[in-house]
């Protein structure tokens, strides 16, 4: 949450020496609308309407994120926010805006992506392209994982040989921005140490749920070979601090929000 503050808390904020408000938006790779609840509550706060587009290509996370709306819908809140949904890749969302001559008139102030570049097909030219879909003084604001679980979700790739999943770190994806881009930009690096003790437990149902969570694969200790396990076991004991007899993972993400200044 401090990036999402950093960036959108305040009604007016200042950021190289510009002011900015945010008014309309765009939301890539949702999951379930969980992230963009923050980000839609400080705006509704203060400004009359909002325009939220949703980019996501899957159906059940689509759904869902609509009996969200329809639930704060229900306790008188968002009524102000006209949602507009796109079950699509975000390669398929830019092409059909190019399709239509859409891309020089639809514009925003704010897009957010977060922890989503990893499935794109060339993240490279996607973010350049929503880069050019901000409006003047408008934000791209990206979140991924850093550091030792960036360096986690790499290792698992390569374990399972998936190629739809891209081994972009927050690091080299920032390098390649800023000389695609090489404007303004805010960097913040969000610390959620995580006590992983229990994953050291074979038998611990929260240990086993915490691995999930870290390596990203459901029932992960029942399904991969006992070498992969051991492998992931001994990254975890290496990466950890300690702090007395708790092992601490350093499960860090960087954000970080390029400004359009022309």
């Amino acid at each position: 949450m401090e990036a999402i503050d950093t960036v959108i808390d305040i009604n007016h904020f200042e950021f190289a020496g510009q002011h900015y408000i945010q008014t309309e938006g765009t939301a890539i790779g949702s999951k379930l609308g969980v992230s963009d609840i923050p980000i839609i509550d400080v705006l509704i706060n203060r400004f009359q309407r909002i325009d939220y587009t949703v980019v996501e290509p899957d159906e059940v996370e689509i759904s869902r994120f609509k009996e969200l709306v329809a639930s704060y819908h229900e306790n008188g809140k968002w009524n102000a926010v006209d949602f507009k949904f796109n079950m699509v890749t975000i390669e398929q969302y830019l092409q059909r805006l190019e399709d239509n001559v859409a891309a020089e008139t639809t514009k925003f102030d704010v897009i957010h992506t977060q922890h989503c570049a990893y499935h794109f097909q060339n993240p490279e030219i996607v973010f350049e392209k929503l880069y050019w879909l901000l409006k003047e003084n408008g934000m791209l604001f990206n979140v991924m994982d850093f550091g030792a679980w960036d360096d986690l979700a790499v290792k698992i790739q390569q374990m399972y040989n998936m190629p739809e999943m891209k081994s972009y770190s927050a690091a080299t994806l920032r390098e390649i921005m800023k000389s695609r881009l090489p404007e303004a930009y805010l960097r913040t690096i969000l610390c959620r140490n995580i006590k992983v003790n229990e994953c050291f437990k074979e038998d611990s149902e929260e240990g086993n749920e915490m691995i999930d969570f870290l390596v990203q694969l459901l029932d992960f200790r029942k399904t991969a070979l006992e070498e992969n396990v051991n492998e992931v076991e001994e990254f975890l004991k290496k990466s950890c601090l300690h702090s007395g007899r708790d092992m601490i993972f350093p499960a860090n993400e960087e954000a970080t929000v390029f400004v359009k200044s022309k």
